[in-house]
């Protein structure tokens, strides 16, 4: 994460049963579902700096952060594989 913004956040979208942890910490707690897709979602609020987010099976993470008149938003990682 950027530094020098007033919040930064990661977004959690994961399979509903699935398990998740931020920083080696297990997330429980904040997921809702994403209607009747089988998917949930959780806001985390996370300081500045480098986090790890590990999950039991795949899921999707973004990061951003919102400063007065600016704002950065990034995918958090990426599983690709090379094109065949």
């Amino acid at each position: 994460m950027p530094q020098g913004y007033d919040t930064n956040w990661v977004s959690v979208v994961r399979p509903v049963g699935s398990s998740t942890s931020l920083d080696l910490q297990p997330v429980a707690d904040g997921f809702a579902p994403l209607g009747a897709t089988g998917w949930e979602i959780a806001y985390l609020e996370v300081e500045a700096g480098p986090h790890l987010v590990e999950g039991t099976k795949p899921f999707g993470a973004i990061q951003y952060g919102f400063y007065e008149a600016t704002c950065y938003a990034n995918p958090a990682g990426m599983n690709l594989a090379p094109a065949p």
